[in-house]
């Protein structure tokens, strides 16, 4: 009895964690989302884009949505039933490592047996990031059809280079750290 008490509290503060981190998320990409938004509507207003200060309407809209996703991200934080984050938190406890595995080894190891989920989380964010340039060649009177081929090659290259960057950053850090890369067994 008292184990499932330990349990209930744990998830608990778990639970208090994310609705701290998505407040966190709501109020700090909530004040970037104002202060662009006004830079947007304002045409002479000016924002720095790699140090360089533009007036440009479309660098202030990237800005924008961009700042966006964070208040996003946490309004779906706060707004999570509690039912569907105890499942997510009690998932994410069976993730976490047990008997003799380190989370680089369970990282490692889960990086390898399911390499989608992962690319997947990739590919989104290469989106994300060259999206607008992409886009912006295209409203600036490039085809469609000169633009995507070199749009796939970029998302697909960026989307290797970071899975396999990150394979090889938890690879060299439990080499680093003398661990094997499955189970307990220390190189020695």
């Amino acid at each position: 009895m008292d184990s499932e008490h330990k349990e209930f509290k744990k998830l608990r503060r778990d639970r208090f964690g994310v609705k701290m981190i998505s407040a966190s998320f709501l109020l700090i990409g909530g004040m970037l989302f104002a202060t662009f938004l006004m830079a947007y509507l304002d045409p002479d207003a000016t924002i720095k884009v790699n140090d360089v200060p533009t007036t440009s309407p479309k660098a202030k809209l990237q800005a924008v949505i961009f700042s966006s996703f964070f208040v996003l991200i946490g309004i779906a934080g706060l707004l999570t039933p509690k039912r569907l984050l105890n499942r997510m938190l009690i998932a994410r406890a069976s993730l976490m490592p047990s008997t003799g595995e380190n989370l680089l080894q369970k990282q490692y190891r889960l990086m390898s047996d399911h390499p989608v989920p992962f690319c997947s989380f990739f590919a989104i964010f290469m989106l994300i990031a060259i999206g607008g340039d992409f886009l912006e060649k295209i409203t600036d009177g490039e085809s469609i059809s000169s633009v995507i081929p070199e749009f796939l090659f970029v998302l697909g290259f960026g989307t290797a280079f970071f899975y396999f960057g990150f394979k090889f950053m938890a690879w060299m850090m439990l080499k680093m750290g003398g661990h094997s890369l499955r189970g307990d067994q220390r190189d020695t």
